[in-house]
């Protein structure tokens, strides 16, 4: 089994006179596929705590895709875990310059050797994936886990009409606190709210028609009803395209441990990788 410890990197990418911190996991120097993995909201390139173990949603993906030999690079966008700014500054738009600066700045190392530049995002990070390759059509593939469909109606339903309405009606730099159904408070700047897009981007006007993977969560109670809103993101692309329905709810069950993330969502996304690429 690959000791992946020893096969990690914390890189730093440039963006602007700011920076965006990943770790690099698996081989980057015999032309494996690498996956760029984009976490979701307030979250942080390890993502979320899995119960009982001492790994992260996305650490735990980099160390299972490195033992059958593929490489990953996870990143923290800008204001969230290591990487430069403030998180009070996100918006969908920043973390979608953060996901195309990744991008280009791992096609410009001459270092790092891979056969296929895949995106896999989750939740928010699963929205910006498709973003992305709106931008970068020439990308080999993206995943898109338990992605947000409509952020607007989303945000609408996890924080109130009445926090929407008021970020609307101020200055987009004052900050906004919220409160999420699971307990999460944070504050961010009301330009987050102003500028929140409303439907998914139609991928077919892009150019971009290579596979795309779409995992909905049939118990997601954050992106629903499920699996029909995913079903959006299927329609806005001509390629090769999947969906794949998982028993399960938006975290994967992880807050439980890892079972359904081990034997649902990892088998899930490596039988698509091997079947398209």
């Amino acid at each position: 089994m690959l000791d992946v410890k020893q096969k990690e990197q914390v890189v730093a990418i440039p963006v602007g006179d700011q920076k965006i911190i990943g770790t690099l996991a698996g081989s980057t120097s015999v032309g494996a596929p690498l996956l760029i993995l984009l976490h979701g909201f307030h979250g942080s390139r390890d993502e979320l705590e899995i119960a009982g173990t001492s790994e992260g949603l996305f650490s735990r993906m980099a160390r299972v895709l490195a033992e059958v030999g593929y490489a990953t690079l996870r990143i923290d966008f800008r204001g969230s875990g290591d990487s430069d700014g403030a998180w009070e500054d996100n918006t969908f738009e920043s973390q979608t310059e953060d996901a195309i600066a990744v991008v280009d700045w791992v096609r410009s190392q001459r270092n790092l050797s891979f056969s296929k530049l895949i995106l896999v995002g989750w939740s928010q990070g699963g929205y910006i994936a498709g973003c992305a390759a709106i931008k970068r059509p020439d990308l080999d593939g993206i995943a898109l886990l338990a992605p947000t469909v409509h952020p607007r109606k989303t945000f609408r339903h996890l924080v109130g009409e009445k926090v929407r309405t008021c970020a609307a009606l101020v200055d987009p730099d004052h900050l906004v606190s919220a409160e999420f159904p699971w307990g999460t408070k944070v504050q961010i700047k009301a330009r987050f709210f102003q500028d929140l897009p409303e439907v998914p981007p139609v991928l077919e006007r892009s150019g971009f028609v290579s596979p795309m993977l779409v995992v909905a969560a049939r118990h997601d109670r954050v992106i629903f009803p499920q699996p029909t809103s995913s079903e959006i993101w299927l329609r806005r692309h001509l390629g090769a395209k999947q969906l794949t329905v998982l028993e399960t709810d938006h975290v994967f069950g992880v807050l439980e441990g890892p079972d359904e993330f081990d034997h649902q969502l990892m088998p899930a996304l490596l039988n698509w990788l091997v079947s398209s690429f």
